[in-house]
Parts: structure tokens; sequence; C-alpha cells
């Protein structure tokens, strides 16, 4: 599983370097359309919040040593791994994802032209073309929800998707133990409860612990 993971994060680091160098070399479009806070949206669905961002910031300085006006680049990706990282810690959804895009192309056109104000102090020259590529960058991020489905599936992943999926009480399984057994069901909710407390105090994965809990006792279907 080890060898996988690393396996998994190197496939992304080259991924994304791969791309920024075919748009910095051939000047396919401005760099800023490349997706970057991808990065901790697919790795915040598998993995933590943490180990997301520390994996995105890591790629964004890595391209950040050839990529055009470096400082530049380099600050308005960590402000939007920031964003991300933020927005989705710990309770990912396809809602938040929607939401959190939108956040993203407002940190890049926040961040960009009022760096450009306090260089040029003239706000009559700016370059509202920016704007289309950040709008870009946004959309571009909704592919997040297919990636994490291929990942998910490419390398065995379980991701928060899934996890809120088989823990809807309306799943066959879950229904038949409260047709067949309702006594044990409603113990099963008792330790649903108590276990996502828990694990919420100490910072875990509520999600996991959830999905968990909620099939401990699924055994006493049998009797």
């Amino acid at each position: 599983a080890k060898n996988v993971n690393i396996f998994f994060f190197v496939l992304i680091l080259l991924i994304m370097v791969v791309i920024a160098s075919l748009f910095i070399k051939y000047q396919v479009a401005s760099i800023y359309i490349i997706p970057f806070a991808l990065i901790p949206i697919i790795i915040n669905s598998f993995f933590d919040s943490r180990l997301a961002f520390v994996v995105h910031a890591l790629i964004v300085t890595l391209i950040g040593f050839w990529a055009p006006n470096s400082f530049e680049f380099i600050l308005l990706n960590i402000a939007a791994g920031v964003m991300v990282s933020l927005r989705l810690s710990n309770q990912f959804s396809r809602n938040r994802i929607f939401f959190t895009a939108l956040m993203v192309i407002m940190t890049y056109t926040v961040l960009f032209y009022s760096k450009y104000l306090i260089q040029e102090a003239d706000w009559r020259s700016i370059d509202l073309k920016y704007i289309s590529y950040f709008a870009v960058n946004g959309l571009l991020l909704l592919t997040s929800i297919p990636l994490i489905y291929f990942f998910e599936r490419a390398f065995g992943f379980l991701s928060d998707t899934t996890l809120l999926e088989i823990s809807d009480t309306n799943q066959p399984l879950l229904k038949k133990l409260a047709e067949a057994a309702p006594g044990t069901f409603q113990h099963t909710l008792q330790v649903v409860n108590l276990s996502e407390e828990a694990i919420r105090s100490i910072g875990g994965n509520a999600l996991l612990v959830r999905a968990g809990a909620f099939y401990h006792d699924i055994g006493k279907l049998k009797n």
C-alpha cells in the first residue's frame, strides 16, 4: 500500500510538471489556466488536507523555478492551495467543490490585481484578460469529480465520496439491518454518533469512522 501511495504522488507530480513544461515551452496559453488547485482537491479526497497542501506546495514551488514571474506564480498558487485546504478539510462533497472553485477564482483575481496595482499604481493599465484565465482555471477544477473516481478505481483508494455513499442508511444492507434487527440498528446509530464525536475531537477522519461504525455489527443479520 505504501508503494502504491508513493507511485500516486509521483504520478501527480509528473503530470503537473509535464503539463506546465509544455505550456511554458510552446506558449500554448497562459500558465494560469492550468488548475494546480486540483492537486490538493484530489489528494484531500483520499488522505488529509495537511498532506494535500504539502504536496501541492512542493509541486508549485518546483514548477516555480522555471515558470515566468516565479514569485507571482508561487504566491497565487500557494494561496489557492490554502483556500482549497480550508474549504475541503474533512468536509469533502461535490457541492463544496463548486463553491471552492469560485473561491479559487476570487483568490487568484484579488491577489493578482492587488499585486499589479501595488507595482504599477495605475488602474487604467489593468489587463482584464487574466480574469478569463482564472475563470477557465476554476471551471477545470470541476473535473476533479471524475478524476477522483478514476484514481479511486485505478489505485484502489477509498474516497470521501464513497464513504458518504456507503454511510447512507438507504443502502440495501443497512435497510435490511434496520428491518431484520431493529434493536441492533438503533445500537449502531448510537455507536455512529459516539464514535464520530470522539474522532472529531482528535482530528481524525470522521467519514471513515462513521462508515466503519455503521457496519460493525452487520454480522448479526445471520442471527
